[in-house]
């Protein structure tokens, strides 16, 4: 399973991150060299957004386009969850639903949606190939 913190501290370690109340929807954001995180996040939430802004540190494109936005946010749950955590979720929830597979997951069921939604016909033949008739 992906570690955010681990990655960030291994792959950046002059990134600080800073915890602050931001405002609105607000969960993270970045200048390339810090990243601000909402302090009222779940801790799957700072997974996940901790994940996102540090994608947007290595992209180097930081700006509120929406585009890029769904691009990043396609990476975080690629990064987040592999095709095998995805098999494995898969196997445990004979009857899968968006909450039951992010908690098992570790992320959030949008997070699981974004990578059900844009995976690969590869990804979607190993799925079947390993799981038979669940469908996801």
């Amino acid at each position: 399973m992906h570690n955010p913190w681990g990655y960030l501290a291994e792959h950046h370690p002059t990134v600080r991150v800073h915890w602050t109340r931001l405002p609105g929807q607000l969960r993270g954001f970045t200048d390339g060299l810090h990243i601000w995180m909402d302090d009222r996040l779940t801790q799957v939430q700072r997974r996940v957004t901790l994940c996102h802004e540090t994608i947007h540190i290595e992209r180097g494109i930081i700006c509120d386009d929406p585009h890029e936005e769904r691009y990043v946010d396609q990476l975080t749950a690629r990064r987040l969850i592999s095709t095998g955590q995805l098999v494995d979720a898969l196997r445990w929830h004979r009857h899968p639903s968006l909450p039951g597979l992010a908690d098992a997951l570790w992320v959030e069921p949008g997070t699981v949606r974004c990578r059900l939604d844009t995976m690969s016909t590869d990804e979607q033949a190993q799925i079947e190939a390993e799981l038979g008739d669940i469908a996801c």
